[in-house]
């Protein structure tokens, strides 16, 4: 018999790693996954992976590893607090973003340390999807010059999709009553049929354990339009590199906001891809081929990305 040939590093897939880390407050604990090359020392870049409301990170599961396999990334994410495996009460809960912001920016430089390297040394591109969209561009905001590679950003919340009549409505009740309203009060169910186009997929999500199961609460609500606010407001100087993917039919984040973003936004690298009839989850866009079409010009931008950067 001929000698079994070992693979090489280049083929072996990514180590993964899952871990809790204690949030800066003292009180409560996330839970935080890294798909890592076999080789931690050729790592040629980082990658956060940032996700929406009622989502876990496990949902990114798959990109990460390509990601990580692909382009010797060091891939990182984390359950925001209240969301998947992450400690917190209520589930799926905040008065503001600035909280899920701290964690995912005291994630980031915990990883760095551990590396003993910095962004300049390691490019760090993030990568967030709605709510972890907005979560994405409000920690460019406050740090810009640390993501080094840039923003990859899915059907991102910078504004609320009012695609109808009934959804303008609903828009402006809940934006005006809401703000009186005890932040603890129900606002509205998380219905996964808005998510997708496909009813198969909303199924999936509808049995997956680890996403949120309930009503969405006024305080989170009242967070995220203070946040779609900061965002608007911040367009004019946002000058980080960055990659905008939306869907025409999202139903949840509205993509002429984020076209009027592309536009107004200070970057030198700016790109942004519209995709026609695609929901808000566009990874989740399967029969049409929308979530082809999105990870190849993900790893298209962030090729050319990576080739700019040096590494």
């Amino acid at each position: 018999m001929g000698n079994k040939v070992s693979p090489s590093p280049d083929d072996l897939p990514p180590v993964e790693d899952s871990y809790e880390l204690l949030c800066k407050d003292g009180k409560r604990k996330i839970w935080c996954k890294q798909w890592k090359p076999n080789n931690i020392e050729k790592a040629r870049c980082a990658i956060y992976i940032c996700h929406g409301l009622g989502e876990h990170c496990m949902v990114y599961d798959f990109i990460a590893k390509i990601w990580a396999q692909k382009y010797d990334a060091l891939v990182m994410a984390n359950d925001h607090m209240g969301h998947g495996r992450s400690e917190g009460q209520p589930r799926a809960y905040t008065d503001s973003l600035s909280t899920f912001v701290s964690d995912v920016h005291m994630h980031i430089e915990e990883a760095y340390q551990k590396l003993q390297k910095t962004p300049e040394e390691l490019p760090l591109f993030i990568f967030g999807h709605s709510m972890g969209g907005a979560i994405s561009l409000l920690l460019a905001r406050e740090n810009p010059k640390r993501i080094t590679g840039g923003l990859m950003l899915m059907g991102p919340l910078i504004e609320y999709s009012t695609y109808n009549l009934a959804n303008l409505i609903k828009y402006h009740l809940t934006k005006t009553i809401g703000s009186i309203l005890p932040a603890n009060m129900p606002a509205s169910p998380l219905l996964y049929t808005d998510c997708v186009s496909e009813p198969e997929q909303a199924a999936e999500f509808n049995k997956d354990p680890l996403r949120y199961h309930g009503w969405i609460r006024f305080g989170i609500v009242r967070a995220m339009f203070k946040a779609v606010e900061e965002i608007r407001d911040m367009a004019d100087k946002f000058d980080v590199p960055i990659f905008l993917g939306h869907g025409t039919a999202d139903k949840l984040c509205c993509p002429t906001a984020a076209q009027i973003f592309i536009d107004k936004a200070a970057s030198k690298v700016k790109t942004l891809k519209i995709y026609q009839g695609g929901a808000h989850c566009l990874f989740h866009e399967f029969k049409s081929g929308i979530r082809n079409d999105l990870i190849r010009d993900l790893d298209e931008w962030l090729h050319d990305r990576m080739k700019a950067t040096g590494s």
